[in-house]
């Protein structure tokens, strides 16, 4: 009802807010980890796909709605 519109709203924002953190801070964090450990390319792009992934998922809940 209407609670799971408000949860759905604040799951998407917190998405945008995510994308958009992770938009500034990601060739930062990346050129740190990539720096530190031969895993960071891998941390890196397993990052991404999780955030590709949650963003995914949230549209298709809006959609769906």
């Amino acid at each position: 009802g209407r609670w799971a519109g408000a949860r759905r709203g604040l799951v998407f924002g917190g998405t945008l807010v995510l994308a958009n953190t992770a938009q500034a801070l990601g060739p930062l964090a990346g050129a740190r980890l990539y720096a530190l450990s031969p895993a960071g390319p891998l941390l890196l792009a397993s990052g991404l796909a999780a955030l590709i992934a949650l963003l995914a998922w949230s549209l298709r809940n809006r959609a769906s709605r």
